[in-house]
């Protein structure tokens, strides 16, 4: 490893140190620029492998991770829905509109959607027609019925 990328690596590592330990001003800037230090280490040619992409994506995991607890800016909202379905294999009708509590500035925003209980096979969970007051949720498997929790992330800053 060169004098240029370890000096990366511990600019990087200091980032982390500080948004973990609160020593940050604006926590979006400084994930932002987090992102672009992670990304000019990985695409170095010398530490461009399995082992630096998945170490560089469980350390930006673990930020966001750390983020969207403990900033609300970001996570707008969390809730859940039961999705029932009453046609036969392999036709389904389980699509629902889900509207959201704060009205987003746009539709860049992702809808993290997983199951909490369900009645038989759900496949995948789809969510699609994203408007800035809600969004549609559906699974494709043949389920009589299952509850989705789902996580709204960004959309209010614009």
């Amino acid at each position: 490893m060169d004098m240029l990328t370890l000096a990366r690596a511990k600019k990087v590592a200091q980032t982390l140190v500080d948004a973990v330990s609160g020593d940050v001003g604006d926590l979006s800037e400084t994930v932002e620029q987090l992102a672009m230090d992670l990304a000019s280490l990985v695409t170095d040619a010398e530490i461009i492998n399995q082992d630096g992409d998945l170490a560089s994506a469980l350390i930006l995991n673990r930020l966001r991770q750390h983020i969207w607890q403990f900033d609300e800016f970001l996570v707008c909202e969390i809730g859940s829905t039961v999705l029932t379905n009453t046609m036969k294999f392999p036709f389904n009708n389980s699509k629902k509109s889900v509207a959201l509590t704060n009205v987003q500035k746009d539709i860049n925003y992702a809808v993290m959607a997983w199951t909490d209980s369900e009645a038989g096979n759900i496949g995948d969970i789809q969510v699609t027609d994203k408007q800035v007051n809600g969004f549609k949720v559906a699974y494709s498997g043949s389920a009589s019925t299952a509850t989705i929790k789902y996580i709204v992330i960004g959309g209010l800053i614009k």
